[in-house]
């Protein structure tokens, strides 16, 4: 990545001081990481802020500046259960661990492993919530209602 790139990213100019730098990487990487500890899991919406990190983690790489905070280690994540309880156990637990982690970082690297983990979750958690889910709703098929009347 170009160096002039980097400054506009971080939405500095080439002049600024490194603790410039470094102060708006950490605001740029600490609003991507609020976003994944306070929103829901949305896995197109992750997966956007996880490049966003990557492109972070680039602009960090080419203006040398090390990240706030060590990286974080990736949890230990839990199967998901056999049951419908187990299944939303399991996926609220290992989004904690998950979002635990990445709290204590603001590393881009990190944030950006933690957040696809988490969009990844998401995704199994969904498919099997419908496994669980598609036999309360076969034969309870009920005609279209129109907008006004519902």
């Amino acid at each position: 990545m170009e160096r002039s790139k980097a400054f506009t990213l971080l939405g500095l100019s080439e002049n600024a001081t490194s603790d410039d730098i470094t102060d708006a990487l950490d605001q740029a990487v600490f609003k991507v990481r609020d976003q994944f500890l306070r929103g829901a899991v949305i896995p197109k919406l992750a997966a956007s802020r996880v490049e966003r990190c990557v492109l972070l983690s680039d602009v960090a790489q080419t203006l040398g500046v090390v990240a706030l905070g060590a990286p974080a280690t990736v949890p230990q994540t839990l199967p998901l259960g056999d049951t419908l309880e187990g299944v939303v156990r399991g996926h609220v637990e290992n989004v904690r661990r998950c979002r635990t982690a990445m709290a204590g970082t603001l590393d881009p690297d990190s944030v950006a492993q933690l957040g696809h983990m988490m969009a990844n979750l998401q995704s199994e958690y969904m498919k099997a919530f419908l496994k669980h889910t598609e036999s309360l709703v076969e034969g309870d098929q009920h005609a279209s209602v129109p907008a006004r009347e519902e």
